[in-house]
């Protein structure tokens, strides 16, 4: 998905002192196109790529249609250290066994 969809979105909430970033997932927008790795597993390992280089933290992670399912996987993967809060819109059914839905510790509430 590219990121432009969010364009409107992230415009309102910086506006309101709210640090927006968006990126492109593999294959899309401006991102390179490998060939390979749309799954969730290397999905997710990108977005983990994008919090731990940029260093986020207590962030709130919004996700749309296939984005759900890569937030889901990442916060299975990489745990919600990072996370304070998840949005998620149209949610599209990743391939996570309900059993393996799991996080480490409760997510922070606000």
């Amino acid at each position: 998905m590219n990121a432009d969809l969010w364009q409107y979105q992230m415009i309102h909430l910086s506006n309101r002192g709210y640090r927006c970033i968006a990126y492109d997932h593999r294959g899309h927008g401006r991102s390179g196109d490998p060939g390979s790795g749309y799954d969730y597993d290397t999905l997710s390992d990108d977005l983990a790529m994008v919090m731990e280089q940029l260093d986020l933290r207590n962030v709130t992670l919004v996700g749309h249609s296939m984005g759900c399912g890569v937030i889901a996987r990442y916060l299975t993967r990489h745990g919600a250290d990072r996370t304070r809060r998840v949005a998620l819109g149209a949610v599209e059914f990743c391939d996570l066994p309900p059993h393996e839905i799991q996080f480490q510790r409760p997510l922070n509430s606000p």
